[in-house]
């Protein structure tokens, strides 16, 4: 049987993907509070605090998207943060989060013109490419 944690995140997942569809904002806003509560059962050290934590930071993000609250994609990318530092290289869902974050660095550097969100990019993306050229010359 799926525990509470589990059963939490794949409703708010459902959810999540309904209001892609169908767009209502309670859909979203529910997903959200699912989330959280998911989360907050998978406290550090948890072994898949890192899929909620990337879920979360995700309907943040869609939330920016519809409602424009800066709030929003500062949590969003807190989280992803979070996320990426316990998915280390070589983790599956490393490539993800980083993504997920330089996106969402981009997306706030667009709105909000703040270098230091391009400077983090540049850090991310650099690790990302050095990362690559070491794997290719021990392969």
């Amino acid at each position: 049987l799926p525990t509470d944690d589990i059963s939490l995140n794949n409703l708010a997942r459902a959810l999540h993907m309904r209001f892609k569809q169908q767009g209502n904002h309670a859909d979203l806003d529910t997903a959200i509070t699912l989330y959280n509560e998911a989360l907050e059962l998978r406290s550090v050290g948890h072994p898949t605090r890192d899929t909620s934590l990337i879920n979360l930071a995700n309907a943040l993000y869609t939330q920016f998207e519809q409602q424009g609250n800066h709030a929003d994609l500062d949590s969003a990318i807190t989280l992803h943060q979070e996320a990426l530092e316990l998915c280390p290289v070589g983790h599956r869902y490393h490539d993800l989060s980083l993504n997920n974050l330089v996106a969402a660095l981009h997306t706030r550097f667009k709105h909000q013109r703040d270098n230091a969100d391009l400077d983090n990019i540049a850090i991310l993306c650099s690790k990302a490419h050095d990362l690559d050229h070491q794997t290719q010359h021990v392969s």
